[in-house]
């Protein structure tokens, strides 16, 4: 074991390279939260009031504070857990230099900044909170009855609503249109409706036809199938006398009178009807496990903010609330801490 002016020194080596590592490493930036983690954990494991030289269960003094043997032991035994050798003098040594950084942050009223006082109280309620867990867990709300529950409570969430899948030709027919143009755009509507009846008679859409001939170049490619749509969907997108030639169909196959719309003339086919359908509980199991891990985190959480408050007494000073102003959106918040200064 090294003698005590040697460990000093190396306890201030370890300082200034822990520092370093906090203002220039892959934390740069986030120095003040890195030193308050290793603050918290000085407290945990090696930070004891002050003790009067000779103390027994003292292996090291920094600063005129113990470094408790007792600490040392539980940090030994906690990294020994993976099966490998632990260096004493090593952990020691990590010890000191944990103790002497808190130390100068205490000193250099560092360890009082807002920031670090955030860093510290997050870190030491998490713990608490991952302590307390366990009593604090309730019922996890989980599990394939609970599921079932859910599911037989609210059927009418569950429902696939009725959905209709069309394809249609367009037929240009500009709105400025004289009525006699318009009166050929129509007559030619009604011949192409001959000729679809004749040509796809077998087919589930207008196949080569719209091809040919309709102006809707995002469909005619493709049979002028429109695809699956529900009647919300239909009424946000087609034209009102579009959907209205949809509802007056009755059976798959048949084949509109040409529809006078705002931006043309359509024939329309209705290629398929899907009635409105309950979806199975095994459809749906993944959105209603989802929703009952969410109701048992949200009621995990309001247990523990009662259980925070609980036997507290909290006064809101509302003269002074009033007087704290709130920065609009985008602005910046307060400049975090910067780097300890060398001594």
């Amino acid at each position: 074991m090294k003698t005590d002016l040697d460990e000093v020194k190396r306890g201030w080596g370890g300082v200034c390279r822990g520092w370093r590592w906090c203002v220039s490493g892959p934390w740069q930036g986030l120095g003040a939260w890195a030193l308050a983690g290793w603050m918290v954990l000085a407290v945990c494991v090696g930070c004891r009031r002050e003790a009067p030289p000779g103390t027994p269960d003292a292996v090291a003094w920094v600063g005129g504070r113990p470094v408790l043997a007792t600490a040392l032991e539980a940090e030994l035994r906690r990294r020994s857990g993976g099966g490998q050798a632990v260096d004493r003098d090593r952990v020691l040594a990590e010890l000191v230099e944990l103790e002497a950084a808190y130390g100068k942050a205490v000193a250099s009223g560092f360890v009082d900044e807002p920031e670090v006082q955030r860093a510290i109280r997050l870190l030491v309620a998490d713990r608490l909170r991952e302590a307390k867990s366990g009593e604090l867990a309730g019922d996890t709300g989980m599990g394939e009855e609970r599921a079932r529950a859910l599911y037989a409570g609210n059927t009418n969430r569950f429902v696939r609503p009725e959905a209709w899948n069309v394809a249609w030709i367009r037929v240009e027919a500009p709105r400025k249109a004289t009525e006699e143009k318009k009166a050929q755009a129509m007559e030619r509507a009604r011949a192409l409706k001959r000729r679809a009846e004749k040509e796809c008679a077998g087919m589930p859409h207008f196949g080569a036809v719209a091809a040919e001939v309709s102006a809707d170049a995002s469909t005619r490619y493709r049979g002028g199938e429109l695809g699956w749509m529900t009647m919300a969907q239909m009424e946000s997108r087609l034209d009102g006398a579009v959907v209205a030639a949809v509802r007056g169909m009755g059976t798959a196959g048949a084949v509109s009178e040409p529809v006078l719309a705002e931006d043309g003339i359509y024939l329309v086919k209705l290629m398929g009807r899907r009635p409105a359908q309950l979806r199975s509980f095994d459809e749906v199991r993944p959105q209603l496990d989802h929703e009952l891990a969410t109701r048992a985190r949200r009621e995990r959480e309001e247990r523990w903010s009662r259980w925070c408050r609980e036997g507290v007494e909290v006064r809101v000073m509302s003269d002074r609330l009033a007087r704290v102003e709130v920065p609009r959106p985008g602005t910046n918040g307060p400049t975090p801490p910067g780097p300890m200064k060398a001594p």
